[in-house]
């Protein structure tokens, strides 16, 4: 059975490999800032995260070479059924699972360490997981990601990880939006917008891969033969970048979303909450500082 490869022309497959070398030299300057933020901060390290980050930057490496691969390999015409078709696609299978988990993390983190509030993400992250591992191993038998069973388990497992991003992005900006809201008569507006600066971050951080992943989706489901090899290829890179924009950003961002002003901001409400506000309110409004979680989470 024909490969994935054998739909799309040299020109095609060449486009898909240069645009992927050019993400991942975006990507690996954005890695090693992130870790440099990561790792020089005051407070000790969360290799919780920056272990993932290492192995997601290993893993990227690894498909960058194993495209070359089978780039030269489709171009001279050699034996497309090669075991390198299917670790590319393990590959991707092996980054969507630790880039889902790290959203998965940010959101557990945000929403007050809550189980109950991901136990439907990881639901979606086991069932995605899943189905594409089983699409991958498909390949292994001479399929090929537009065969009847492997295209249902691909579209099935990018759609999950598509419905798991937006979930936990709806879940984060519910949490920070709704706390700030609630003690916005007390901080005002200027200390208010602080903390939606950091609400933007994390939604611009989601969008960029709710964009790329959807282009996906929309390619298999298209059956576009020929140009499919190229948003497959983008969006391993993606898959790569989005979890090092955060800190990036936070550092290259607005002064508006510094650190030592969120603290201040958080400072300013628990005052004001001692003094005169009900302690119903002060709960909540001492939780604005889950808006700051966010950076910690990538940090």
């Amino acid at each position: 059975m024909a490969n994935d490869l054998d739909f799309a022309d040299n020109r095609t497959v060449l486009i898909a490999l240069v645009i992927e070398v050019f993400l991942y030299g975006i990507y690996i300057p954005l890695l090693f800032v992130c870790l440099w933020i990561m790792i020089s901060r005051e407070d000790a390290p969360n290799w919780k995260l920056i272990a993932p980050l290492i192995a997601m930057s290993m893993i990227s490496t690894t498909h960058v070479a194993v495209s070359l691969y089978l780039f030269i390999q489709h171009f001279l015409n050699l034996d497309q059924q090669s075991p390198a078709t299917v670790v590319a696609f393990g590959l991707y299978d092996a980054l969507n699972l630790i880039g889902d988990g790290i959203v998965i993390y940010r959101c557990y983190v945000i929403c007050d360490s809550r189980l109950r509030v991901v136990t439907l993400p990881v639901m979606f992250l086991l069932a995605g997981t899943s189905g594409g591992i089983c699409s991958t191993v498909s390949f292994g038998f001479g399929y090929n990601s537009f065969s009847a069973l492997t295209e249902r388990l691909g579209l099935a497992s990018r759609s999950l990880s598509l419905v798991l991003n937006a979930t936990c992005t709806g879940l984060i900006t519910h949490r920070i939006w709704s706390r700030t809201r609630m003690v916005f008569p007390i901080i005002g507006p200027r200390r208010a917008a602080k903390c939606y600066a950091v609400l933007m971050i994390a939604v611009e951080s989601a969008a960029l891969y709710t964009v790329a992943m959807a282009v996906l989706i929309g390619v298999y489901a298209g059956r576009a033969l020929n140009v499919a090899q190229v948003p497959f290829q983008v969006n391993i890179q993606i898959v790569c970048i989005v979890p090092t924009l955060m800190p990036c950003r936070y550092l290259t961002g607005p002064r508006t979303v510094h650190r030592p002003y969120l603290r201040k901001t958080i400072m300013d409400v628990e005052q004001a909450c001692s003094a005169q506000v009900p302690s119903l309110l002060c709960d909540t409004s001492s939780e604005v500082d889950h808006g700051v979680v966010a950076l910690r989470a990538h940090q």
